[in-house]
């Protein structure tokens, strides 16, 4: 019972970060394509739970707009985490290398 809690308890301030976080990034993404072979690559893995698994956590980075480093701008960036999380159902989900510019809507 005390594990549900837990599980119940992160989830729902997961759920709290994610909302604000989107409600201040621009979501209109239809202008914004995956890049190329995004689609194909994500089709190659079985995200299906086993049936031992509680808790599905993510991590997920989410660099932008530092070319040395591989980064690419927000919104495309947005558009395949949001890809994302809608084929791993995460449970419990986790950013790291969060940076001004998922707050300021670039264009």
């Amino acid at each position: 019972m005390k594990k549900t809690a837990i599980v119940i308890t992160v989830a729902l301030v997961a759920v709290a970060v994610l909302t604000a976080f989107v409600a201040c990034v621009d979501t209109d993404l239809s202008g914004y394509g995956y890049p190329e072979g995004f689609e194909e690559a994500l089709a190659e893995y079985d995200f299906s739970r086993g049936e031992d698994v509680d808790v599905r956590v993510m991590s997920y980075n989410i660099l932008a707009h530092m070319k040395s480093w591989g980064g690419s701008p927000v919104p495309p960036r947005a558009k395949m985490l949001i890809k994302i999380i809608e084929e791993t159902t995460p449970d419990v989900m986790g950013v790291q290398e969060m940076s001004s510019d998922w707050y300021t809507r670039p264009e």
